[in-house]
């Protein structure tokens, strides 16, 4: 009986590597070349981003705090743009243009109309609470002077019990309404305590991020796992040629 030559393959293997180091060389370029254009082509027409963020404050219209609305907006200054609304009521504006000084005064161009427009709101808001308040105010102190004309009068001998239970009730729908009157005022003075100004709380223009280290990087793996997979099925290949021509 001979002896059936004993077979290393992983050492098989690692000796075919060896042999074709250069497809580990290769392929990876190749690779990461493709992928860096591909990204490039996608990416590197950029140039600049914009980014801007504006605090809504307590401003809530739905056309100065919807993203739809205020893309459409902007739009007619810029058409690379986009918006995005956060919960917290911050507004972020991103622009993107190969120019950066076209980029910049776009930019600043939205900020200060959507600033105007926020500011114009805030104004409104403020102006039609601060008046309401006062009036009420106005409105229960003249209703406690009248109360204690109520008052006075009820505790003056009055000639019929019908007239006692007038002035009664007088005093008590008196009473309710400068209640009433009263929570509101103070409702709406905390209101207008916590109202929040908008504000412009960040500008500005960076070169766009082409993502070359990133795309370098896959290229590079996919590379040496494409030359891995590339050797492994042309030794397998030599392999079976050698099989079959020896029977």
């Amino acid at each position: 009986m001979t002896e059936e030559k004993k077979r290393f393959v992983l050492y098989e293997y690692l000796l075919y590597f060896w042999k074709h180091k250069n497809y580990f060389l290769l392929i990876p370029i190749l690779t990461t070349l493709l992928i860096a254009g591909v990204v490039y082509a996608l990416k590197g027409n950029d140039g600049y981003t914009g980014t801007a963020f504006v605090y809504t404050g307590s401003i809530e219209t739905p056309d100065l705090t919807s993203p739809k609305n205020l893309e459409a907006d902007f739009e007619k200054i810029n058409p690379k743009v986009d918006v995005f609304v956060s919960g917290k009521r911050n507004v972020k504006i991103t622009l993107k243009g190969k120019s950066k000084a076209k980029v910049e005064n776009d930019l600043k161009e939205m900020v200060s109309e959507y600033y105007k427009r926020l500011d114009e709101q805030y104004d409104k808001q403020l102006v039609a609470s601060v008046p309401y308040v006062f009036d009420l105010e106005a409105s229960y102190k003249a209703k406690e002077k009248v109360l204690e004309h109520y008052m006075d009068k009820l505790e003056e001998q009055i000639s019929t019990p019908s007239q006692y239970n007038d002035t009664k009730e007088l005093i008590i729908k008196t009473e309710e309404s400068i209640a009433e009157e009263k929570a509101i005022v103070h409702r709406m003075m905390g209101t207008i305590s916590f109202f929040e100004p908008p504000e412009v709380l960040n500008k500005e223009t960076t070169k766009a991020d082409t993502y070359l280290k990133e795309s370098i990087a896959a290229g590079l793996i996919l590379g040496f796992v494409l030359a891995f997979a590339i050797l492994i099925l042309l030794k397998y290949i030599e392999d079976a040629r050698r099989y079959y021509n020896k029977d």
